[in-house]
């Protein structure tokens, strides 16, 4: 229940002349304020928007009804405990220019022992979740990005409220690829996903079974169309071999066939109703399926050395791509496997059955993502369909702070140096 809060200007092009003087800055261009509190996934639970842009954020807040929920006694029962001490309030982090309320945690301006130096590190960083909020929303809507072009302030308010509801839609949808732990603890069960969700098997188990419904699929939806399947001779023979489309061919129309396109004997008896054959082959299929996957599986798993760059973050491509590469800003999707130095395993996108989507580039995932898939600093960017794995140096990733803390232990320990199998799958 600890989030942070501040404020963000929206620059007002139209803005009429009487109120260029209330609301224009420093600068000179007129804009409006909106005061936001989001949580570490990017969610946007509070956004109070209107307020003239020469006012600072003290003066945005006292006009703010961000504590009447609280007042009122609407808000949310809120209960926790650190360090053995339950606590009943929710708190905010801030920067120094709000005032020193209880429900307020500012960082340490002059840190002196390492406790305090520490606080204020985390502090500081944990705080950016909002400002990070703000970057993604004017990512996603380039309407928030650019200056407003309405005359009517109200207009302006139903847009950002709008662009505030459809963020949280996404955020909602994508959440569980913005933490690392499993947040499914938090979620209301949902009898359909129930039924269809997949339970945890292992990889080789997963692969067996999303091999053997791909072939299911293909076999009914050939069935439906009415495929009749045959085989082909070796190129060594040098025989003409033919495939029939046919939803049930009788012996007699075999025969007609035969008398008016000459086909041979040889060549006949491949021709077949679409209810026979077509198992045999799906299963040879599948079965030229599974070996691709073990040759290719099995020059995945040989070593390959690691080149590191001078930010320190290390890559080894073991399946160079052969699409185009990613664009800062895109949405794109890839398939993870997470693992720390001495191989534990604490995030999977595969044993979740779908890829991780995000904006690349926009702070959406930690700095080693954005910079190993993009690409920069000595290290080349990732084409679709490529594979690298990726050793992330804790800079880069969670830094002194980890990740999935609870009770006393992390998911991903403080100062870790991460792996990543990364699978980049294309854009969304």
């Amino acid at each position: 229940m600890i989030r942070s809060i501040d404020c963000m200007h929206w620059e007002w092009k139209n803005c009429p002349t009487a109120w260029k003087g209330q609301y224009s800055r420093g600068s000179g261009k007129p804009t409006i304020v909106l005061e936001a509190v989001a949580s570490y996934d990017l969610w946007i639970w509070h956004a109070f928007f209107g307020p003239p842009g020469t006012l600072n954020d003290i003066n945005v807040l006292d006009r703010s009804p961000v504590f009447d929920d609280v007042i009122n006694g609407q808000a949310p029962q809120v209960t926790y405990s650190v360090n053995g001490r339950e606590y009943h309030m929710a708190y905010y982090l801030t920067d120094g220019i709000y005032p020193k309320w209880a429900t307020f945690i500012q960082s340490i301006t002059m840190p002196q022992e390492l406790k305090e130096v520490l606080f204020a590190q985390r502090q500081k960083a944990v705080r950016k979740d909002v400002e990070r909020a703000f970057g993604i929303l004017q990512a996603r809507f380039a309407i928030i990005k650019n200056p407003a072009l309405f005359w009517d302030k109200a207009k302006i308010g139903k847009i950002i409220r709008a662009c505030i509801i459809l963020h949280n839609m996404i955020v909602e949808n994508e959440r569980d690829g913005y933490t690392l732990f499993d947040v499914s603890e938090f979620q209301q069960e949902d009898e359909t996903a129930r039924m269809t969700d997949i339970p945890k098997m292992p990889i080789l188990t997963q692969t067996i079974y999303y091999l053997l419904r791909n072939i299911f699929w293909i076999e009914k939806i050939m069935s439906s169309l009415g495929f009749s399947v045959g085989t082909c001779s070796p190129p060594s023979e040098q025989r003409k071999c033919r495939s029939f489309v046919s939803s049930s061919l009788t012996k007699a129309e075999a025969i007609n066939l035969r008398s008016q396109q000459k086909v041979s004997d040889h060549e006949l008896s491949f021709v077949q109703p679409a209810s026979f054959g077509r198992r045999e082959v799906i299963i040879g299929f599948g079965f030229c399926i599974g070996l691709v996957d073990k040759v290719s599986a099995f020059a995945e798993t040989s070593s390959c050395e690691f080149s590191v760059s001078p930010s320190g973050l290390a890559f080894c491509d073991k399946v160079v791509g052969y699409g185009p590469a990613a664009v800062k800003g895109q949405l794109i999707k890839a398939h993870y496997i997470g693992k720390l130095e001495n191989g534990k395993v604490f995030d999977s996108s595969y044993n979740r059955g779908k890829p991780l989507t995000f904006r690349i580039g926009v702070g959406e995932v930690i700095k080693g993502w954005d910079q190993g898939i993009i690409g920069s600093d000595g290290v080349p960017a990732m084409l679709t369909g490529g594979k690298r794995t990726l050793k992330i140096p804790p800079e880069l990733a969670y830094g002194d702070r980890g990740a999935g803390c609870k009770g006393g232990s992390c998911l991903i320990p403080p100062a870790s140096v991460l792996l990543f199998d990364i699978e980049f799958i294309g854009k969304a």
